[in-house]
Formats: C-alpha cells, sequence, structure tokens
C-alpha cells in the first residue's frame, strides 16, 4: 500500500527597502524591473509553496518491514503441533461442573504470520468442533485472534499482549452472555509451561466481577495418529482366537 505525505515549505524572497535618498516617486515600474519599495510603505513577503513526495521505495520498505514475521511470531509457533486436551468447566460455585477431552491441530500458515488451529473432541457429552486463527499485528502491536465452535453462532474477537519473557499471552474482548442477553468482558490467559504442555484458562467479568469458567490443558501428543486413535476408540482390534489344545494321545 502506497502512502505519500505532502509537507509544505515556505520559502521567504528578501526585500530590501530603498536607501533613504531614493527618489520618492510613485510611478509605475518599468516593464521588466522588480518594484522597489518606497520608504514607509508596507512589505508583503511572497510565500511560494511547495509540494515533496516521499520516495517510493521508502513506501516500500516500510510496508515490507511491517508485514515480515517477527519475534512475536515466532512464539506462536512454538505451539504448532498435535495436542491431547482436556476441558474443565466450573459452575457459579466455582466447583467443576464438566470435564472433556479433545485434540487440538495447530500449524504456521502463510509464510510463519498466523497460527491457523482447530479442535476436534466433545463439550458435556456432545461433539464439539471449533477453528481458528491467531497472530500478532505488527502495525497494532498486539496479538489478535478469531475463534468460531460448533456450539455457538458467536466468531469471538479478541486480542492482547505476551509478558516480557514470552511464556503468557494474555487476550481479551467483549461477548455477549446467551443467557442473559448482557455484555459481558471474556479473557483467555495462555500460559506455556514447556514445549510439550501449557494451559489455558477462561474468565467472564460481568457486573464488576470476575469468575473462572474453564480451563483447558494441552499436553503434546505422543506421536498417535488421529486414525489410530479413532480406531482404538470405536473399532477396538479383536482379540486372538485362543491355541486349540491338542488331544492326548490314547
Amino acid at each position: 500500500m502506497k502512502r505519500s505525505i505532502t509537507v509544505l515549505f515556505a520559502s521567504f524572497t528578501m526585500l530590501v527597502a530603498a536607501p533613504a535618498w531614493a527618489q520618492n516617486s510613485t510611478a509605475a515600474p518599468k516593464a521588466g524591473k522588480p518594484a522597489i519599495a518606497q520608504p514607509g510603505s508596507k512589505l508583503t513577503p511572497t510565500v511560494e509553496k511547495k509540494s515533496i513526495q516521499r520516495p517510493a521505495s521508502d513506501d516500500k520498505a516500510s510496508d515490507d518491514k511491517a508485514a515480515e514475521a517477527g519475534p512475536n511470531h515466532k512464539l506462536l509457533a512454538q505451539l504448532e503441533g498435535e495436542w491431547d486436551t482436556v476441558t474443565t468447566e466450573y459452575g457459579e460455585d466455582g466447583k467443576v461442573a464438566a470435564t472433556d477431552k479433545g485434540t487440538t491441530t495447530a500449524k504456521m500458515v502463510m509464510g510463519g504470520r498466523f497460527l491457523d488451529f482447530s479442535y476436534d473432541g466433545r463439550s458435556h457429552g456432545k461433539v464439539a468442533r471449533g477453528t481458528g486463527i491467531m497472530g500478532y499485528s505488527n502495525a497494532e502491536k498486539h496479538f489478535e485472534q478469531y475463534y468460531a465452535e460448533s456450539t455457538s453462532t458467536e466468531i469471538a474477537y479478541m486480542t492482547g499482549s505476551a509478558d516480557s519473557a514470552g511464556k503468557v499471552i494474555t487476550l481479551s474482548g467483549k461477548a455477549i452472555d446467551p443467557a442473559t442477553g448482557k455484555a459481558v468482558t471474556k479473557k483467555c490467559v495462555l500460559t506455556i509451561s514447556s514445549k510439550d504442555s501449557c494451559k489455558e484458562e477462561v474468565f467472564v467479568s460481568a457486573g464488576g466481577k470476575e469468575a473462572k469458567v474453564a480451563e483447558l490443558a494441552y499436553t503434546r501428543s505422543t506421536g498417535q495418529t488421529k486414525a489410530e486413535k479413532k480406531e482404538e476408540k470405536h473399532e477396538p482390534r479383536a482379540k486372538a482366537a485362543p491355541t486349540a489344545t491338542p488331544a492326548s494321545k490314547k
């Protein structure tokens, strides 16, 4: 995207008054000769406006730098891979209300600029799926995330930042509580414990009170494929037939 900035420069023409001994004449100056100010007359400086345009090369360099994947994108790259996910939901009393399992798959896309991720599992015993994309805006100087899931018609949008150690990413955004129809603030705190484990805590604030509503624990998969997991879960292998006992000799 090209951007041009017009800067106005004022160039003042130096005017010199005639000596005191000059003739006090009001006659119009002859053609081709500059006007000479008379003693006691007021002078109006001539202002010449010029516009300059920043070289296109400067614009391109600035745009290219803003489009590059940087340290914050490398932070997101740590989350690439297959994760086993355990989701724990909490009731209003703070006690565990439900626990469900699933699988999260994450991959850096578009030249390492965005983390594309998807969830496949259960929610309250029912099939639940979700998909989202997360990135860091070099222009806005913050993380951004969009997320949609099969248990809602909402597309959640959140923004936030990371701590100085690059271990905790905090995102927040506005949402509507489907039970009350009122606006609430939703906050997600993602803590990267190690290269093989992390957790995400979800908080909701309404009426000045904040409550933890869920926690997702992520453990990097041991390498077992989804097909193998599905086979074990839905199609257990048949047990081998027992070996026949040979008949005793008479």
